[in-house]
């Protein structure tokens, strides 16, 4: 019983090896830019920091206690909130309100689904055409290209 399991954990040790020699570059990146610069923007905090002089000094908790009484910041925050609200609020209100007429049975249903839904297809369908250009056997400019460098039994 115990050569059986084994060689599974031996495996399964190198499978782990293999996915974190996988994962470690993406780790790196996510480390470098997102995890050191927000421990340092955590840590500068707490300081006294201009963000240009080369020294600065700790002052703990004093920057945060600050923050309730500087115009600056209520001001910033009540600029988010109204962000915030137009951003996410309308435009989940008004796709709400579409969706409910475009299910209902609203006069000029197809219309109103040609209209919202084009934006969406149109993409789709004339990259599928210029393609379809493309590779044509006939007269496409890869085949064309195959033809003209000498590769026609490629075209």
């Amino acid at each position: 019983m115990t050569t059986t399991t084994r060689p599974r954990r031996a495996k399964a040790r190198g499978g782990g090896l293999v996915a974190w020699a996988f994962a470690l570059p993406a780790l790196i990146v996510y480390v470098v830019f997102l995890v050191y610069p927000a421990l340092s923007s955590l840590w500068f905090s707490f300081t006294d920091w201009d963000g240009l002089s080369p020294t600065y000094n700790v002052v703990g908790l004093d920057n945060y206690r600050k923050l309730p009484d500087d115009p600056v910041v209520v001001q910033a925050v009540i600029n988010n909130v109204i962000w915030t609200v137009v951003t996410i609020v309308f435009p989940v209100v008004i796709g709400l309100v579409l969706a409910v007429l475009l299910n209902g049975s609203a006069r000029g249903k197809p219309i109103l689904r040609l209209i919202f839904y084009t934006p969406a297809v149109l993409p789709l369908v004339s990259i599928a055409s210029i393609w379809g250009w493309l590779y044509n056997p006939q007269y496409g400019a890869i085949n064309g290209f195959l033809r003209a460098v000498g590769l026609d039994s490629l075209a």
